[in-house]
């Protein structure tokens, strides 16, 4: 029997490393636009937001010709129907001439007339990943869902910096609390990402807003990271809990039908703390960091700061944890967890498309195939 070697073309070695690139650069990049999409649906208030009429038109019907079902009003109606002042500083960033610089009353007046039809929507511009996306794209660009990334690359940068040196340096007591201390490092750039993306375009750079961030704030925001780190903690031990804890010992006392039954009751359980306690307290988080937002900036989508609480002193962030949480209603926790659960999905959808796509590039690596005759 003769064995025939047959080599065959294989491409440079640095591909495999190549493609690991590329699929790490694709799972970030989808990770981050989560964030962004995240961040703004976790700010918007309940009521009516604002739509252009170019943006609404993604999102008219076409049985009835209304967006959402409803009919179109004006704008000076539009703004009289919410609690949120709808001020004409919210609209001026859309009036800004092509040489730059600030508009002036008569510019954005014709601004404003040219665009005075506009759809009220029973349901929040980030209702749904799609209309999230449209409005973002509209209100600040093609790469309005990339805004920040500057910001977040250097908040990834410095998180490893400071949980290698926490290794380094914490003794093994207080090596739990070191994801704790690490956020408490990182609080500016975490802040300073948080206002990029509720914003509207700027042409300051991330590096310049973190300068002219005062310490003062990022420490304001430490209660409400240690409120987040303390549930998500919770959330991580309770899978072991419920399966190694509840579940299985259930199962070998009692049986295989009690055991599922008190998996199901765990699985129950986990869903009722991610629904009522860690998606409320993200976006307590992200609503206490949208608080401290400057005067002078403009939210790229409409939310009364005020309502958020206000914040000026240690004491202040720590009752406003509390105050914040009670702005978090069932709408609100429900639009969050289902966007939530919707990239989740798409997240492991292009983990698979990925991982489909390297393993036959990986079969096509071998150097050699045996013919056998």
């Amino acid at each position: 029997m003769d064995v025939e070697t047959t080599d065959i073309p294989e491409r440079p070695a640095n591909n495999f490393v190549l493609d690991a690139v590329v699929s790490t650069v694709a799972v970030s990049l989808l990770r981050y636009v989560a964030i962004v999409i995240l961040a703004v649906t976790a700010i918007e208030d309940n009521g009516y937001s604002r739509l252009s009429s170019k943006s609404s038109e993604r999102f008219v019907s076409e049985d009835d010709g209304s967006a959402d079902g409803t009919q179109p009003v004006f704008a000076e109606e539009i703004r009289s129907t919410s609690s949120i002042e709808r001020t004409a500083a919210y609209l001026r960033h859309e009036a800004i001439p092509e040489e730059g610089g600030r508009v002036d009353d008569a510019q954005l007046e014709a601004r404003l007339l040219e665009r005075n039809l506009t759809y009220a929507g029973r349901h929040p511009v980030t209702s749904s990943l799609r209309r999230t996306a449209a409005y973002l794209r509209h209100e600040a660009g093609p790469w309005s869902l990339f805004r920040g990334m500057s910001a977040y690359i250097a908040k990834v940068a410095a998180t490893v910096q400071c949980k290698d040196l926490g290794l380094l340096i914490l003794p093994n007591i207080l090596q739990p609390l070191l994801p704790l201390l690490v956020d408490f490092c990182v609080a500016p750039l975490s802040l300073v990402l948080t206002h990029i993306i509720i914003t509207v375009p700027t042409k300051r750079t991330w590096f310049v807003r973190l300068r002219h961030t005062p310490l003062r704030l990022s420490l304001l925001t430490l209660p409400v990271l240690a409120t987040e780190f303390i549930v998500h903690k919770f959330m991580d031990l309770l899978p072991n809990i419920v399966i190694f804890k509840v579940a299985w010992p259930s199962m070998v006392q009692h049986g295989l039908l009690f055991g599922g039954l008190m998996l199901l009751l765990g699985i129950a359980a986990y869903l009722a703390v991610f629904v009522f306690l860690s998606v409320p307290a993200t976006i307590v988080r992200i609503r206490v960091q949208a608080s401290l937002l400057p005067d002078e900036e403009q939210p790229i989508v409409p939310f009364d700061r005020k309502s958020f609480g206000t914040i000026s002193s240690l004491r202040d962030a720590m009752y406003g944890v509390v105050s914040t949480w009670k702005t978090v209603g069932s709408s609100d926790r429900k639009r969050y967890a289902m966007s939530v659960v919707k990239l989740y999905v798409i997240g492991a959808a292009v983990v698979v498309v990925i991982t489909m796509l390297w393993i036959p590039s990986k079969i096509l690596r071998q150097k050699k195939i045996l013919y056998i005759s």
